[in-house]
């Protein structure tokens, strides 16, 4: 087994898989560094590699995206429509409509406000950041994906059509750029920029079922050129305001090469780290934070940094950083438990029934 590995390399998308929820963690903690961390370095030098570090973890969002495309490809395999959009809807809908009721009450909502942030009509109406951007840009995803995924199936290449889709995003990107401009609402490029790297997690997904990625040393080299690349081009977008293809172009291409690269690495890095006993246990710590990425996200919109802040060791910047997480942590498990005890009990006249 060992021998054949070295000799035909190993099947990157076998390694994805095994390690999903792992690079879900990974992603989590990236989010949650780029919105909460606090800086810890009060030298010049020190804490500007720091900030810029903590902006460039920015792509966690994108790694999301394209996982999620990667695992909607299985799922829409195993389930009927109805059950396809049931699943996603359970994923999503509490901790989306939970976080909602309490920011609600904290920042006094009033009732169309309310009603506009949780049906989605601001994101779409007003602003992409009303209120938890990405609750309501994966919903349209799922939404859309089954007829997106019926049509990629229908074609003889998975490889061409998804690169039709993308010049076709890229069209409607480009002519759309000056209306956006005058409506103001450039922001939603945040989110339609980031269709390219779904869509490139679907075909990631397609490929899957056929085994054509083939890690070799020359792969491995390849991603880590794909992965500077996007990182220079992540940094001049973001610190130097370099234009790059469409409105906000920091959440793009860099982010697209840094994603398709990270994936990758990332998998090997955890399959590296599985190995070992301590490595398999890292990784069930990253799997757990996977396993809570949405409530985690959701978490951040509660918890407010400041509340560690007004501890007695809330001057100190590591012990700061520690309580906020760890505060955030333990909001993200009450939804995630709150979320599955709501549609424990929504079901259980169904299950009853079947018994």
């Amino acid at each position: 087994m060992e021998q054949d590995r070295k000799k035909h390399g190993t099947d990157l998308m076998t390694l994805v898989s095994t390690h999903r929820r792992g690079i879900m963690g990974v992603a989590a903690i990236f989010i949650y560094l780029f919105h909460k961390h606090s800086l810890i370095f009060t030298g010049r030098t020190l804490s500007m590699i720091e900030y810029r570090s903590q902006k460039l973890l920015f792509f966690g969002v994108d790694l999301f995206f394209l996982m999620a495309g990667l695992g909607l490809t299985y799922a829409i395999r195993k389930e009927k429509l109805f059950t396809f959009w049931y699943r996603r809807l359970k994923r999503i809908a509490v901790p989306f409509l939970v976080t909602g009721a309490v920011i609600a009450v904290m920042e006094r909502w009033n009732t169309a406000t309310v009603i506009g942030n949780l049906s989605g009509y601001n994101f779409y109406a007003k602003s992409m950041y009303s209120f938890m951007w990405f609750f309501p840009a994966i919903a349209t995803l799922y939404l859309l994906f089954p007829l997106y995924h019926w049509l990629l199936r229908l074609s003889k290449s998975p490889l061409v059509f998804t690169g039709i889709a993308l010049f076709v995003w890229l069209i409607c990107s480009l002519l759309l750029a000056s209306p956006m401009q005058a409506i103001k609402r450039q922001e939603l490029y945040g989110f339609t920029n980031r269709i390219p790297i779904f869509l490139i997690g679907v075909l990631l997904g397609e490929f899957a079922h056929t085994r054509t990625l083939k890690a070799t040393i020359p792969v491995w080299i390849l991603l880590v050129l794909i992965g500077v690349t996007g990182g220079y081009l992540a940094y001049q977008t973001t610190f130097h305001k370099m234009p790059l293809l469409v409105p906000v172009p920091n959440c793009c291409v860099p982010n697209i090469l840094l994603s398709i690269s990270g994936v990758f690495i990332l998998a090997g890095i955890l399959d590296l780290l599985s190995r070992v006993r301590v490595g398999r246990w890292f990784e069930k710590a990253l799997g757990l934070l996977g396993l809570i990425s949405l409530e985690l996200y959701a978490a951040q919109r509660i918890t407010k940094i400041k509340w560690a802040a007004d501890l007695p060791w809330g001057s100190n910047a590591v012990l700061k950083n520690l309580t906020a997480f760890l505060m955030t942590l333990a909001v993200a498990v009450a939804i995630y438990w709150l979320n599955r005890g709501f549609w424990a009990l929504v079901e259980l006249p169904f299950r009853k029934k079947k018994a």
